[in-house]
């Protein structure tokens, strides 16, 4: 049987018509469209095929359907990438990195505070939460005192955002209160936080007699007062030896305690110093009181240590039951001895006469006109043993109307007391002061 001479539609993969092949003769080789091989007329190592083609002479060959595979030139744009380094559309940045602590964060935003990251060199901190008293405040600001805003976290009880220690939230953060150690302004005098030396822990200035005692100022007792013949002087305990006469507790107080100088080492006088004013009173002497004053300031005046009170009597009291009765001798300022003890000094006569002032010079004559007048004379009212006469000398001594009394200070019998009567109280005249 002879090669079919007809010829065979190729298909190409496009599915189109590229020509025909020559007739195959015995021996030679036709390729088909499927890619198989046609060696005298049959067709080998091809794939099988379902259809049927019918050639030219109508005998019904075998044909391969070829499948067809469609292509497109066209290209799609990739999406843009965040942390590619380039900024693209939707990005605010894009530094190409993968950290969120600087000013572009990994979603390719601005960092801003309140986005959660810790932008460093920036912001102190970032919670994101938009709460602005817990830790992080919503400036991204760690929270402090002096912020503005209250913490409860760190037991603030105010935040005025100043930092003025001195009105109602010192630096402290807590409302002030006396004691803080913050002097708050026009409502303290001052504030140390306790006791100091120029301040008191009630938040007033450390000042001696304000009956507090503040040991850190050096206070040992605060009575209030300003007596230095007390228990407490100066806001010192009183001692023998300080300077100042504790009254019913010490005879005298020469702020040492080296005896011969008439105060021993107790605080016990030596002798009991007498001496006759210096200066001259009329006759309104402020009573037993006020002549007992006159002679303690002259002997203040003079540094004399001791008490002092004046030889004077009014009715019902003199000397002989107000004084105290010495057992020592009474001497005048230059040591000359008037008499040797109490006894002696009321025995009608004196050792020597009391011409001595506090400052040791010459008693001065007044105007008394007894005797002719000239003579050193002291407001008396005495009788030369210590007891009251019957006289009430210029109304007890409270008036220059009436009457007085006196002693002659050159005098060393029973004048040097009772010596003149009946003068006036507008006379001038020195006092008698004896140590006590």
């Amino acid at each position: 049987m002879e090669a079919s001479t007809s010829s065979a539609t190729e298909v190409t993969e496009t599915g189109t018509d590229t020509g025909t092949a020559g007739p195959a003769t015995e021996g030679e080789t036709q390729t088909t469209a499927t890619g198989g091989t046609m060696t005298g007329g049959q067709t080998t190592g091809g794939p099988e095929t379902t259809d049927e083609s019918t050639t030219s002479e109508g005998t019904v060959a075998p044909t391969t359907d070829a499948p067809t595979t469609e292509t497109t030139d066209a290209t799609t744009d990739d999406p843009p990438v965040c942390g590619d380094g380039v900024v693209q559309d939707g990005e605010s940045c894009d530094d190409g990195n993968d950290s969120n602590e600087d000013a572009c964060t990994t979603a390719c935003e601005q960092a801003v505070c309140g986005d959660g990251y810790l932008h460093q060199d920036v912001e102190a901190c970032d919670d994101g939460n938009g709460v602005n008293d817990d830790e992080c405040t919503n400036a991204c600001a760690a929270a402090t005192c002096g912020d503005g805003i209250v913490q409860a976290l760190l037991d603030e009880e105010c935040d005025d955002g100043n930092d003025d220690d001195g009105d109602d939230c010192p630096g402290s953060c807590v409302v002030a209160y006396c004691g803080d150690g913050y002097h708050h302004q026009e409502v303290e005098g001052c504030d140390d936080g306790g006791d100091s030396e120029t301040c008191d822990m009630d938040c007033t200035a450390a000042i001696c007699g304000d009956e507090y005692v503040n040991a850190v100022a050096g206070e040992v007792c605060d009575d209030g007062n300003e007596l230095e013949s007390d228990d407490c002087v100066k806001c010192q305990a009183a001692s023998c030896g300080d300077g100042y006469l504790h009254e019913g507790v010490e005879e005298c107080d020469d702020g040492n305690v080296e005896p011969g100088d008439g105060c021993d080492a107790s605080c016990a006088s030596e002798w009991k110093t007498v001496f006759i004013t210096s200066v001259l009173y009329k006759g309104d002497l402020g009573g037993l009181a006020g002549a007992d004053a006159k002679c303690q300031a002259r002997a203040e005046a003079a540094g004399l240590p001791g008490v002092y009170k004046a030889w004077l009597s009014v009715q019902g009291e003199g000397p002989n039951t107000r004084f105290t009765k010495s057992s020592k001798p009474y001497r005048l300022v230059d040591g000359t001895i008037v008499a040797d003890v109490w006894s002696d000094l009321v025995d009608g006569s004196l050792d020597a006469p009391i011409t001595l002032t506090e400052l040791g010079a010459a008693a001065p004559i007044g105007t008394t006109l007894c005797d002719g007048g000239g003579h050193p004379a002291a407001w008396t009212s005495t009788n030369w043993n210590g007891s009251p006469a019957n006289f009430n000398a210029c109304s007890n001594w409270t008036t220059t109307q009436g009457q007085g009394a006196w002693g002659r200070a050159t005098a060393s019998n029973v004048f040097w007391t009772d010596w003149c009567y009946n003068g006036s109280c507008s006379w001038q005249a020195s006092l008698y002061c004896f140590q006590q």
